[in-house]
């Protein structure tokens, strides 16, 4: 792959990626707080663990790429899904940035 076609590639997934945030973003804001401990069954996570882990798991996956490297991920510090649903709004579009930053100084 060369540099052009690299360019293509991330301006396409990057598009993808702003897109699919808004709408992770409004299931995130969706949760009720009060309802944050349903399960479905009682082997499946909470609402609000599956929360956590949606709106963790995006950022986790960008911290990594700029860090070259794939650590464990930690869990975003909020205690309730309007502080998580926040914290996501603020932290995936601020480190999506930062990636393209990258992209576009190696084009």
């Amino acid at each position: 792959m060369d540099a052009q076609q690299a360019a293509f590639l991330a301006q396409q997934s990057t598009g993808v990626w702003q897109w699919e945030s808004n709408a992770t973003a409004a299931v995130l804001a969706a949760v009720p707080n009060d309802k944050r401990d349903y399960k479905p069954d009682a082997k499946s996570r909470t609402a609000w663990e599956i929360a956590q882990h949606m709106a963790g798991a995006d950022v986790w996956f960008l911290q990594s790429i700029l860090a070259k490297a794939f650590g464990a991920p930690t869990p975003p510090a909020a205690t309730t899904v309007a502080d998580l649903a926040a914290w996501y709004k603020h932290e995936f579009p601020a480190h999506l940035e930062k990636v393209l930053e990258i992209g576009r100084a190696h084009v």
